[in-house]
């Protein structure tokens, strides 16, 4: 049972328990749920219960959850606004821009992230800089991205000064940034085609003068995950892919 968190999504969750699935116990709480089951359930219980915690309900948006044992799929308040599979629901009055619009969300369907495996042979892992936050490291970084027998590049410094465009070979599966900082006018610059996605994490929030930038300039799908900074696909490649998660992402420069 999921309680008192201001703001939550859910998608593709599968609950088995007879107790609600879901509990919104405060006014300023929001949770988005989608693609889920709750089944299982206690007849005498709501899958998803909106209580009121004395200062007002909290919000919801639900989309196609299968629900079964439940006595009521959602409840608000002491109300059952819906019983059964829900194919959608919103709790609060939905604003359009026109009356002529659907009342419901797109619908869009959801592509998974690409899968990028652990990998366990540390001998494929390699770094290089001196991340001391005043060197000029791209060219150093770029000679050992440059080795073909290497498949994850990391930055176990705090803080790297890239002054030029690094360009991630085809044999790169990962760029770990281990939450370094990194500054500088820099891209990372995708350009290689690859059935293999690449993977760029955690990378710290460098501040104004950070100009990190991700680069798709190939038919390779590019995955982010906490990294924030710009995004941009100066080539504009038909069929390229990019999964931008957890992260925010600004308007892209194009770099020399």
């Amino acid at each position: 049972m999921y309680k008192r968190k201001p703001q939550l999504s859910f998608r593709a969750i599968r609950s088995e328990n007879s107790v609600p699935a879901i509990k919104i116990t405060d006014a300023y709480t929001h949770a988005v749920v989608l693609d889920s089951k709750f089944i299982n359930g206690n007849p005498a219980q709501a899958a998803i219960d909106i209580v009121n915690d004395g200062h007002g309900l909290g919000h919801l948006f639900a989309r196609n959850i299968t629900v079964s044992g439940y006595g009521s799929s959602i409840r608000k308040g002491c109300a059952v606004m819906q019983a059964g599979d829900v194919s959608e629901y919103v709790s609060d009055p939905i604003r359009k821009f026109s009356a002529e619009l659907p009342s419901t969300s797109m619908n869009l369907p959801i592509e998974e992230v690409p899968y990028v495996p652990w990998e366990q042979d540390l001998s494929k892992w390699t770094c290089a800089g001196v991340g001391d936050g005043r060197t000029d490291d791209s060219q150093a970084v770029q000679q050992a991205m440059n080795d073909a027998a290497k498949s994850v590049f990391y930055f176990p410094k705090r803080h790297y000064v890239l002054g030029r465009t690094v360009h991630i070979p085809a044999h790169i599966k990962v760029v770990d940034f281990m939450f370094s900082k990194i500054s500088g006018r820099t891209a990372f610059r995708v350009s290689q085609n690859a059935s293999d996605p690449i993977h760029f994490r955690d990378l710290c929030k460098s501040g104004r003068r950070s100009r990190v930038l991700i680069e798709q300039d190939c038919l390779r799908t590019v995955y982010t995950e906490l990294v924030p900074g710009r995004f941009g696909n100066p080539g504009k490649h038909p069929g390229a892919k990019a999964f931008l998660c957890s992260t925010s992402i600004s308007r892209a420069r194009i770099t020399g």
